[in-house]
């Protein structure tokens, strides 16, 4: 089995929830609040209302540890997002670093997906990607639907000790095709899971 692991790089919009690593909210005045929520068209947010938050963590133990541009980083099996008082039309973004800490084993995707967690009131039904970049050696994609994103990421070999980058850009829909409107001030968690496939071993 190859050792495929990620790791969370940030969001782009850690907000008002954002915790210090003791657990503590920081100060009103942070600059860690950031400013008004990032909203989707036709979302407006003219008010510079500041009420939602979106937080990524490394989920479970290290798996590996690799050096990536230059820096000893620790990878991990999955990451884990947290969405706080979502509401129609807002917008966010997660960032991941993905990595082959395996020493003689390429590999590509297998498969991709969001395992949906606190979500009492159904909001991943409402959430939807409109955006996403990988960035591989010298090369960007870009698309705009989780379908697509994981389309590429299939056509991506992770050769040895190789990494990518990929920032995924969402929001949430204002209500559904049968009408259901999206509930506010609702919150959601999931994690991001990879399987991956060997192409060969070079040992």
């Amino acid at each position: 089995m190859s050792d495929i692991s990620i790791a969370a790089i940030g969001t782009n919009d850690e907000g008002p929830n954002f915790l210090r690593p003791c657990g503590s909210l920081y100060p009103s005045n942070s600059p860690c609040d950031g400013t008004a929520d990032p909203q989707y068209s036709p979302g407006y947010n003219g008010e510079g209302k500041n009420v939602a938050s979106t937080n990524i963590y490394n989920w479970g133990c290290p798996e590996c540890r690799m050096m990536i541009d230059d820096e000893c980083t620790r990878l991990y099996k999955s990451v884990k997002v947290c969405i706080d008082n979502a509401y129609p039309w807002y917008a966010s973004s997660i960032k991941v670093v993905v990595a082959n800490c395996d020493p003689c084993v390429p590999v590509y995707l297998e498969k991709s997906r969001f395992k949906w967690l606190c979500d009492d009131m159904d909001l991943h039904y409402f959430f939807k990607v409109h955006g996403w970049e990988i960035t591989h050696d010298d090369d960007v994609f870009n698309g705009d639907s989780f379908n697509s994103l994981v389309d590429q990421l299939k056509d991506i070999t992770l050769d040895v000790k190789d990494y990518m980058f990929i920032e995924i850009d969402f929001h949430f829909e204002e209500e559904l095709g049968d009408g259901t409107i999206m509930p506010q001030d609702a919150c959601l968690q999931f994690i991001w899971r990879m399987s991956w496939k060997q192409v060969e071993c070079g040992c």
